[in-house]
């Protein structure tokens, strides 16, 4: 779809084009895979315009909100039971931190700023710093909490 309305949005005054990726983009995490690879394909999409477009009147900004209050994780489809998914919402619940209206605050004032990459939340940020000090013991962390969960169930 961005191509076909390339032409038209370098018509415009101030083109902009914002794609939401995630924290996933940059960090999977465990039974979170087909939504981890679809967010990584939204950052390379990003990147790729990006690099395409440079030295044009378009600019891109790509977002990666960390936990935002919505209801994606109670209308994502899995095929979990209906208690591990209403568990999995309330523990989405409890981490998403960032209201929906503060993430659409925070994505028009970068897109004001021009800003190529964006993090939506303290916990997008610590995310970032953290995967980007520590790549592969971040990832470890995730495969630990993972498994510690999955013995406390089979107690």
């Amino acid at each position: 779809g961005t191509k076909a309305f390339l032409p038209h949005l370098k018509e415009r005054p101030d083109p902009h084009i914002v794609n939401i990726s995630s924290v996933n983009g940059f960090v999977a995490g465990p039974t979170n895979g087909p939504y981890a690879c679809a967010k990584h394909a939204v950052k390379a999409l990003n990147q790729t315009l990006q690099q395409e477009l440079r030295g044009t009147s378009v600019n891109i900004t790509s977002v990666h909100p960390g936990g935002v209050k919505t209801n994606i994780a109670r209308n994502s489809r899995s095929f979990d039971t209906e208690e591990l998914h209403n568990e999995r919402v309330k523990r989405f619940d409890q981490i998403a931190k960032t209201s929906s209206d503060k993430a659409a605050q925070i994505i028009i004032k970068g897109m004001l700023k021009n800003r190529k990459r964006l993090l939506v939340g303290f916990d997008a940020r610590v995310i970032d710093i953290l995967h980007r000090i520590f790549p592969q013991k971040f990832s470890d962390f995730f495969g630990f909490i993972y498994e510690r969960r999955a013995l406390q169930k089979g107690s």
